[in-house]
């Protein structure tokens, strides 16, 4: 049994084990594959990292949420104002070898072969709702001096509770476009 005296510094010693271990292990994720949502002239591009592949393969749900806002200039920053928001959740279906799609809670999914075909489908998905949540608010004239922004993201906080804590540490998990104008033109 440790000693009033001895606890600290046995307590010292664990912290300091803890975090060589965390830094080595921080090291080797950054050598990680590259993933991301990026866009492009032809539009919205999700390309999955080994782990996320791993993962979804295995049978995680993974969420897409496309987000939707008004941009207000203020100074030097943007303000992000009346926010909409569309969510896909895929699933592998192991006995088929199927990717399946929900759409905000959809009762029928939509069925897909291949990764590169569900992230196309989300990809265009995105960008359609996009477009509807624009035209809604040019019809209303809501705002004609605002920026209309969107961004797409995997959802980590929907991650089974194990994943969580690795999918905040590993860059492999940083699927997330960032928040980007779109001219009606380009949708």
């Amino acid at each position: 049994m440790l000693t009033a005296t001895r606890q600290p510094t046995a307590m010292f010693k664990i912290l300091v084990v803890l975090l060589v271990l965390s830094a080595i292990l921080i090291h080797s994720i950054g050598v990680a594959s590259a993933q991301s949502i990026r866009y492009d002239s032809r539009g919205l591009k999700i390309e999955l990292s080994d782990d996320v592949q791993a993962a979804i393969d295995s049978g995680v749900t993974l969420t897409f949420e496309s987000q939707y806002a008004h941009a207000k200039h203020f100074i030097l920053f943007d303000w992000h104002t009346e926010f909409a928001s569309h969510q896909f959740e895929v699933i592998r279906h192991t006995l088929s070898n199927r990717y399946l799609v929900y759409e905000n809670n959809k009762v029928e999914p939509r069925i897909f072969s291949s990764t590169r075909e569900t992230m196309t489908y989300i990809s265009k998905a995105s960008l359609s709702s996009f477009s509807k949540y624009i035209a809604k608010h040019q019809a209303q004239q809501i705002h004609s001096s605002s920026e209309h922004k969107m961004r797409l993201r995997l959802s980590k906080t929907k991650l089974p509770g194990p994943m969580r804590l690795t999918a905040f540490i590993a860059s492999d998990w940083d699927l997330d476009s960032g928040w980007t104008s779109w001219q009606s033109d380009q949708l």
